[in-house]
């Protein structure tokens, strides 16, 4: 039977916190400084413009009105003679194609809710760094200025 011996492990966690600090040069201060300030940029890309759940919606639209059409033409050309295409390969097809606009729809309210969760997040993420930086709005476009050297 193998025993756990406890010195090694003390050691490494002992070698890990006696780590050498970092040295913030100035320039890496500025560095820094300009990241934290380029905050508030990436809330564009969270917030889009169009979301999953209407781009879902759209979609569902699009397959209901080409089933109703496909299926009005195949009805017209069944009458007049001229079979473009037969009713039940394109029932069949379409009931393939609402299973996986169901999927989608099912996939995008999923991603809904995590995008919600990430906006959140990023929000709360920006509050904290708020306490220690002055995170300057888009339109400024200046770097991020400390609270804690003041």
């Amino acid at each position: 039977m193998n025993t756990l011996k406890l010195r090694p492990l003390i050691e490494n966690f002992q070698a890990a916190s006696e780590a050498p600090k970092k040295e913030w040069t100035s320039e890496a201060k500025k560095s820094a400084l300009e990241n934290i300030g380029c905050y508030n940029e990436y809330a564009q890309h969270l917030h889009r413009e169009q979301s999953l759940m209407e781009i879902a919606h759209k979609l569902s639209e699009i397959v209901k009105n080409a089933e109703e059409l496909a299926l009005h033409e195949t009805e017209k050309s069944s009458t007049d003679g001229k079979h473009w295409f037969d009713e039940q390969t394109v029932r069949k097809n379409f009931a393939n194609m609402t299973k996986a606009i169901q999927e989608f729809n099912k996939y995008a309210k999923e991603a809904h809710i995590l995008e919600q969760r990430m906006q959140a997040t990023y929000e709360d993420i920006g509050h904290l760094l708020e306490r220690y930086y002055e995170v300057k709005n888009l339109q400024e476009g200046q770097s991020a200025v400390s609270k804690i050297a003041k």
